[in-house]
């Protein structure tokens, strides 16, 4: 939330400034993936899951998710 401290202050101009210094932040915390850590028995169960844990769809492997070694 911003508040004009003048007249004169283009508080467009001061919103999208801020907006761009947002979406910046956001991109440089989110740009370098983690790699995920998995136990032998964790890729195994993932591997072998047929359906989503959230949605309950089912998983087409070619074209859901990357096979973990």
């Amino acid at each position: 939330m911003f508040t004009a401290e003048d007249k004169d202050d283009d508080v467009a101009q001061i919103f999208i400034y801020n907006l761009e210094e947002e979406i910046k932040e956001i991109y440089n915390r989110f740009k370098f993936p983690k790699k995920m850590i998995f136990a032998k028995k964790d890729a195994k169960n993932y591997n072998a899951a047929a359906t989503c844990h959230i949605c309950g769809g089912e998983l087409i492997k070619d074209k859901v998710r990357i096979t973990v070694i």
